[in-house]
């Protein structure tokens, strides 16, 4: 890049005001001024040739429009196959053989309540179906508008009879590999009316398209990654429930305890293991840090308790502890960081002073006990998820550790006669989720032995952050300047080919780009929880399943330990002492359901659940309303004040048989099928 900008200043006639000639750009030249460019618009590029050199203009969008992908709503089968490719092209640049595991991660944000003309599809998105008391989303639906002389008739039809869609939901294939990017699959709008039935024949679709399109060129389709959606929770549970000593299924079989599996079959060379579901760590760290601060937690004899971190932090030298007021405070609810901070083994260390009596002028206070050894479960959770100093077998000790504490915990309650699982533990949601994801991870370490054992086993990239962090770059807080904190679905679906461009740049490593993060803060320190003086592991390190075994028994006899100096072990011979997963299924129905602000905002909390409880479903639609602010429903409001005695809408059919407007037998998708320019878009 610096070469190029010498040569091309010296190929410049200054004298006649003529730009430097014959000029031959790298791809790497090119691709910053592409990126800077679209980080701050033409005017920035302008700038910087009339100071320095650039390539023309036209030159840094064609660069751009060869790597950019365009985007329909909903699945389709050759944006499938675009990305298949380029994950062939990565991986042989990366020199990475063998099949790589890779997840479908999903998740919906909140946008506002918008139609919009998309001028490459030349149809109107926003919409999610026909409206009505039945109404569930349709991913395909756009609006073609194609014949000018009909096309305010069918606009008018639209805001007539289909659904005004509140919510984004985007896909994102999730490579479980550190240098290879997560790219956006699918996007569309959604109304977030949809139940557990229509995300299980969603599943069965794209696992189709993904495994004749991208299998092929990445590896195997794991599983699902998600955040607490109860009726995504509901598939991967199903997936997931049957015993590992089941015929065709995959677990430590002599675990006690083990009571999930993967799904794994066998014909000839041909290894298939999937149905290995993720549930996102950093969510569930937030809700574990989240509940000791507005739940009554009780871990044995004493009560899990926020208040314990702020005389902490109030006592003891910030040397000794290192907390922030923000992560103390909980000052933000999407912050990862502070509760990754709040648990760390320093934390602990000041805890069990306090404890002891070891503080100068400070009694001892042994209900600490408790909130200690919640922090220590929290602390192994993120060491089992992120850690870079644990072992493989380090990681299947700390998850048994979690299960085991938590599930005593638990049992310990429900055989209480004082005490209840609703009123005095944490909500059912995070104690599955958590014990879930627990369970994933060790499965998936047997099944990368079994897949691929060169390469290394990668986890922290599990859940739903991918999709996270699209909807940041989406944003005017991302990467894009062009776009405004409160896209619309239609902004999005435009938008998402460039982030994933963005995404190509920074992971292609004959010329990768470096593009920091101003978010840094809320991803999650894992250096406070591991020694600096341990050296890092050697993640393709895989051991024999015996050896798991035993680490799953040394971390179940550490929690068991512990459970019992917190006073959780029976004086009469209790049968859940030493079987605590016997009653597991009964003791999470007497759980308390968490609400909104305890989940960390997860669509699903606001009273949507697996079954798709229409009532509540229809409140949240309803609630849909336009944004009277945003550019494109200003213009849908002054054109409906303009026409308002215009003659009424035809009756035209707006939805086609796979969820998209039909004309004359060519869908929305089929026409806007070339490239173009980008309508719709900020």
């Amino acid at each position: 890049f610096v070469k190029d900008l010498v040569h091309s200043y010296r190929l410049r006639d200054g004298a006649k005001g003529a730009r430097s000639a014959n000029m031959r750009w790298g791809k790497s030249s090119k691709r910053i001024f592409a990126v800077l460019r679209k980080y701050g618009g033409p005017r920035t590029l302008r700038f910087i040739r009339e100071n320095l050199e650039t390539p023309s203009d036209w030159t840094i969008k064609q660069e751009w429009a060869r790597d950019k992908m365009h985007f329909k709503p909903g699945a389709h089968a050759d944006i499938f196959a675009h990305l298949g490719r380029l994950y062939a092209l990565l991986k042989e640049k990366h020199g990475i053989d063998g099949p790589v595991m890779y997840e479908l991660s999903e998740d919906e944000t909140t946008v506002p309540g918008a139609s919009q003309y998309n001028q490459r599809l030349d149809s109107i998105v926003g919409f999610c179906g026909k409206a009505g008391e039945n109404h569930q989303c349709k991913q395909n639906c756009s609006i073609l508008i194609q014949d000018s002389e009909t096309a305010y008739e069918k606009i008018a039809d639209a805001w007539a009879t289909q659904q005004l869609a509140g919510h984004l939901r985007i896909m994102v294939v999730n490579p479980l590999h550190p240098k290879l990017p997560s790219l956006t699959v699918v996007a569309h709008a959604t109304c977030n009316c949809f139940d557990a039935v229509w995300i299980r024949n969603d599943w069965d679709n794209t696992k189709a398209l993904a495994e004749a399109h991208i299998s092929p060129h990445l590896g195997q389709l794991i599983g699902r990654g998600s955040d607490g959606d109860a009726r995504r929770f509901k598939n991967q549970l199903e997936d997931m429930q049957p015993h590992p000593k089941a015929p065709g299924r995959l677990g430590l079989l002599d675990a006690p305890g083990f009571t999930l599996s993967a799904r794994i079959s066998e014909e000839g060379d041909n290894l298939k293991i999937d149905c290995i579901h993720s549930q996102d760590w950093r969510h569930n760290l937030a809700k574990l840090m989240s509940h000791i601060a507005k739940r009554v937690i009780t871990f044995g004899r004493y009560v899990a308790t926020h208040s314990h971190l702020l005389q902490v932090r109030n006592v003891m030298p910030y040397s000794d502890h290192g907390l922030s007021a923000d992560a103390v405070d909980r000052t933000d609810s999407m912050d990862k960081g502070g509760p990754a901070d709040c648990c760390a083994p320093r934390v602990q260390d000041c805890l069990e002073k306090m404890q002891k009596g070891q503080v100068e002028g400070k009694p001892a206070e042994p209900t600490m006990l408790a909130t200690r050894a919640y922090l220590r479960m929290v602390s192994s959770y993120v060491i089992l998820n992120a850690g870079i100093k644990a072992t493989l077998t380090d990681r299947v000790k700390h998850a048994a550790f979690v299960i085991e504490l938590l599930r005593l915990s638990r049992s310990y309650v429900a055989d209480s006669n004082d005490l209840s699982l609703k009123d005095n533990f944490m909500p059912r949601q995070t104690y599955s989720h958590v014990i879930f994801s627990c369970f994933s991870c060790v499965l998936k370490i047997m099944a990368q032995r079994r897949l691929n054992p060169n390469l290394p086993v990668c986890l922290y990239k599990s859940g739903s952050n991918c999709c996270e962090e699209n909807f940041s770059e989406l944003g005017g807080f991302g990467r894009i300047a062009g776009f405004k904190r409160n896209y619309t679905a239609g902004d999005a679906i435009e938008g998402i080919g460039d982030v994933n461009t963005l995404n190509l740049y920074a992971a292609d490593p004959a010329a990768p780009l470096s593009f920091g993060s101003r978010n840094h803060r809320q991803d999650v320190d894992v250096s406070r929880h591991e020694s600096s003086l341990d050296a890092d592991a050697n993640m393709a390190d895989h051991k024999s399943d015996e050896e798991y075994v035993a680490a799953w028994n040394t971390g179940r006899g550490e929690a068991r330990a512990l459970a019992e100096e917190l006073g959780m072990k029976p004086a009469r011979n209790a049968t859940w002492w030493d079987t605590p997963w016997k009653d597991e299924d009964k003791h999470v129905t007497q759980m308390y359901a968490a609400d909104g602000d305890e989940l960390g905002g997860e669509v699903n909390s606001q009273g949507i659940n697996a079954d798709f409880d229409k009532e509540a479903a229809t409140r949240e639609r309803d609630a849909i309303q336009p944004d009277q602010e945003h550019p494109a429903v200003r213009a849908n409001l002054a054109s409906s004040d303009t026409d308002a005695e215009q003659p009424p809408a035809a009756d035209t059919e707006a939805d086609g048989a796979d969820g998209e407007a039909e004309v004359d037998g060519t869908t929305a998708a089929e026409a806007g099928g070339g490239g173009g320019g980008g309508g719709g878009g900020g």
